[in-house]
């Protein structure tokens, strides 16, 4: 029914905040005023079922994420209400030589706490995609994990404690309760910081992905001007129809 669009206070010059399937949210307004000011999103995540008027269904879409062609809503919910969780096959956790990796500290995290309640071994994370889910089960989370989820949502900075709990955590709950179910889709992932960037967008744009992260890393071959240049005319072609925002 609407975009609810969370932000730290921004608000891009060019969007229409009247419109009636836009809406604003301010994150002081989902989080407890002693979590904020924050800088993390593992935080924001905590409390995104506490958006105002947020549909019982809905998808999650993170700020480096985009679909890449139509999809229905069956793609995202099955007709007995579960939410797809779509299973990133190639990286696992758990194994030798991953334990010492920064970007999966919360996915150890999610592992040990998940291992604890249901004696069941966390194998691999999700993708960087569209995330679908359910508001009852972020209240679920919240509730059963009180300690953990406070622990995120008070860390002004990503810690050596958060849970990802809307972008791994609930997928995982989800098929460990039956309220998610696995679920493929065709996943384009582009690095702003690797040599073969220009390759990877003509690669996107023949637009046979379902959605697709384009991710800025620390590390990059090409200087920023050079790379801001070759995004901005690839979204440009890619998305070329102003929305009625």
């Amino acid at each position: 029914r609407r975009i609810h669009l969370v932000t730290a206070g921004q608000v891009p010059s060019w969007l229409d905040t009247t419109h009636d399937r836009v809406r604003v949210i301010d994150h002081r307004e989902i989080l407890p005023e002693s979590a904020v000011p924050t800088f993390s999103s593992h935080a924001i995540e905590t409390r995104l079922h506490a958006v105002p008027d947020l549909a019982e269904h809905f998808v999650y879409v993170n700020d480096d994420v985009f679909l890449g062609r139509p999809r229905r809503p069956e793609h995202f919910f099955r007709p007995g209400g579960q939410y797809a969780a779509f299973v990133a096959d190639h990286r696992a956790i758990g194994l030798p030589g991953t334990g010492d990796r920064p970007y999966l500290t919360a996915a150890q995290n999610n592992r040990r706490v998940l291992a604890d309640a249901f004696g069941v071994a966390l194998t691999h994370t999700m993708m960087h995609s569209p995330h679908p889910q359910r508001r009852t089960t972020l209240e679920e989370i919240a509730a059963r994990f009180p300690a953990e989820v406070e622990r995120t949502t008070h860390a002004p900075f990503r810690s050596g404690t958060d849970l990802s709990m809307l972008s791994s955590f609930a997928q995982t709950y989800g098929l460990i309760t039956g309220q998610a179910v696995r679920a493929g889709a065709h996943h384009g992932y582009v690095d702003l910081g690797h040599q073969q960037l220009p390759v990877q967008l003509r690669q996107m744009l023949r637009r046979d992905r379902d959605f697709f992260c384009i991710a800025d890393n620390l590390l990059a071959a090409f200087d920023e001007e050079r790379a801001d240049g070759l995004l901005h005319d690839f979204l440009e072609q890619y998305f070329p129809i102003p929305a009625p925002w």
